[in-house]
């Protein structure tokens, strides 16, 4: 699992539904073509499904699996202490800033 892949996985499970491919690169400020291709893979790994949205044939709405929940689950935990001990000192208008800082220069490495 890439950190690209568990950032998708985890936009999809945060992001309200239905969530689109498009929803999801601009939540994490990537291209929507690196979107696809995470979820290629992940489709392929039974993650993720991926269906036509209804109401725009040329969208895709995608939804977590149920291994794909409980990978999700496993993701989260490790990345909640994570952000606690990053964001100690902090309130909570600057930890949001934090957050959106660091995706940004995530995002900017390729790292998303």
């Amino acid at each position: 699992m890439t950190p690209r892949s568990s950032a998708v996985l985890k936009a999809v499970n945060e992001l309200p539904a239905p969530v689109s491919q498009q929803a999801i690169a601009w939540a994490l400020y990537l291209d929507q073509a690196s979107v696809a291709i995470v979820a290629d893979k992940l489709d392929a790994d039974g993650l993720i499904v991926r269906r036509r949205d209804q109401s725009n044939r040329r969208r895709y709405v995608v939804e977590l699996t149920e291994e794909g929940q409980q990978l999700v689950e496993q993701i989260k935990e490790p990345s909640r202490s994570i952000e606690v001990d990053m964001s100690r000192g902090l309130d909570e208008k600057e930890t949001v800033l934090l957050r959106e800082l660091l995706q940004r220069v995530a995002a900017a490495h390729g790292i998303t």
